[in-house]
């Protein structure tokens, strides 16, 4: 009886494989194309503007922060002197002071993530602008806050734009009292 048995396992295992390699091929031939795009994607942001403050001991952990001031708004560039040894964090600000647990606040704004030890630039929410607030560093793998720093509070993006251009004299009137002295 076992002589049968092994004989129908053999045919089986032969069919099952030619039907399994089938499949596989099949899956394959379906799938979608992956996208090509010519271009970089719009999350990727170049640091522009001059460097308004420089921070080294805003967190625990050894990263510098840059806060940069353009006619566009404000930029937060961090740059990690080592890499942090969290899967996957993210960078957070939001404008409450401390965070009461180990979720994220209601009213926290993404700014983008924070791997290996090149340098981040990511631009600043106009809430941001003149108020302090915290920066998060989350870790989305363990759902965790590493680690957090209270940014001060950088004038307004309008305003220091207006300052940083070119006073042009001929259009400035000068008034009566003015002009006697």
């Amino acid at each position: 009886m076992i002589a049968p048995l092994r004989r129908r396992h053999r045919w089986m295992t032969a069919i099952l494989a030619v039907v399994v390699l089938g499949l596989y091929v099949a899956a394959l031939a379906g799938r979608p194309a992956a996208p090509r795009t010519s271009e970089l994607p719009a999350a990727r942001v170049e640091p522009a503007g001059e460097v308004v403050a420089e921070y080294d001991d805003l967190f625990r952990h050894p990263i510098t922060t840059r806060v940069r001031s353009s006619a566009a708004g404000w930029q937060l560039e961090l740059t990690p002197s080592q890499p942090l040894a969290k899967p996957e964090v993210l960078v957070y600000w939001t404008s409450e002071g401390e965070t009461g647990g180990p979720g994220l606040p209601a009213d926290a704004f993404l700014l983008g993530a924070l791997a290996g030890a090149r340098p981040r630039t990511m631009t600043l929410p106009a809430a941001a602008q003149g108020r302090p607030g915290q920066l998060l560093l989350y870790s989305l793998g363990h759902q965790e806050i590493v680690d957090s720093g209270t940014l001060p509070a950088h004038g307004d993006a309008a305003i220091e734009s207006t300052l940083a251009a070119p006073i042009d004299e001929s259009a400035v009137e000068v008034t009566g009292e003015e002009e006697a002295r």
